[in-house]
């Protein structure tokens, strides 16, 4: 096919049949969450002084035990990953919870270099 949209006395140029599409500048990347400024880090012990669950006294209380069956060893063995149903129940989940609470609302000093390398966020 022939370009005859402007010419301006020159001979038409031969267009291929391709279909051309617009190429758009790419998007801005915007961050999720908000980095703290670095007076905002805690530079001390990073202790949220929250309760253990089950009672659990740190240093003192043997851990808790828990037994793998040799079918989700065998899962872990193939898959490199097993669930374990049960190991966590609600008051560990409570705990965890607000204990990464505590750390997102507290970051560490140390949790700058993660954010700042970009291999990981926050805690």
């Amino acid at each position: 096919q022939t370009d005859t949209s402007s010419t301006n006395g020159q001979q038409p140029q031969q267009l291929d049949d391709i279909t051309t599409a617009t190429i758009s500048p790419p998007l801005k990347r915007t961050k999720i969450l908000k980095e703290p400024a670095l007076h905002e880090y805690n530079f001390g012990l990073q202790d949220p002084c929250l309760t253990l669950p089950h009672g659990i006294t740190p240093r003192v209380t043997a851990p808790e035990q828990f037994q793998l069956t040799e079918a989700q060893i065998a899962t872990l063995e193939e898959d490199g990953v097993v669930h374990i149903k049960g190991v966590f129940d609600a008051e560990w989940v409570e705990y965890l919870r607000t204990a990464t609470n505590e750390q997102v609302a507290n970051p560490h000093f140390w949790a700058f270099a993660g954010t700042a390398s970009k291999l990981y966020d926050y805690i």
